[in-house]
């Protein structure tokens, strides 16, 4: 839920742009079409960025819960506690709520997270957890210091290119 003053603010920022309106996609969206396509249960997608954490779950093609929080103002150790926190009420509540096994996990953190994290993460939840990056030769034709960069914050793009639905 958005105010709707905040919107107008955005149309009229894109309508300077582009000379019209353009819908904004919530960056995880473009992460979806990077989860495993061949899971016949539930996978879970937990993606960090800033100081904003967005719970999604999935089983096959179907959205099945959608949670984004603000973590503003915690210093890290308590931003990842709350986050951590967050994501286990969220496996609880889809496996007992939804009725719904969640075979995979995956975390996605922009800019990249320490490999501690996942780690830590998967102690919480008792569950292996997988990092969601683009597929190597989502690259193309970059090179060098480009394909560096892309490996570390070009997961949202590469989520956009691979969705051919």
């Amino acid at each position: 839920a958005v105010r709707s003053s905040v919107l107008v603010e955005f149309e009229r920022l894109i309508e300077g742009i582009n000379r019209s309106s353009a819908m904004i996609l919530p960056a995880t969206m473009a992460l979806l079409p990077l989860l495993a396509s061949d899971i016949a249960g539930g996978q879970f997608l937990l993606h960090v960025y800033s100081s904003t954490a967005t719970y999604a779950v999935v089983e096959g093609q179907r959205l099945r819960f959608w949670r984004s929080r603000d973590f503003a103002g915690l210093d890290l150790d308590e931003f990842f506690m709350q986050v951590v926190a967050e994501a286990g009420r969220v496996v609880a509540s889809t496996e007992d709520r939804l009725s719904l096994t969640l075979e995979r996990i995956w975390l996605c953190t922009r800019p990249p997270a320490t490999d501690a994290w996942a780690g830590q993460l998967a102690g919480v939840l008792g569950r292996e957890v997988e990092r969601l990056e683009p597929a190597p030769e989502a690259a193309g034709l970059l090179a060098g210091e480009d394909r560096v960069l892309f490996r570390r914050y070009g997961v949202t793009l590469a989520g956009l290119a691979a969705n051919r639905q």
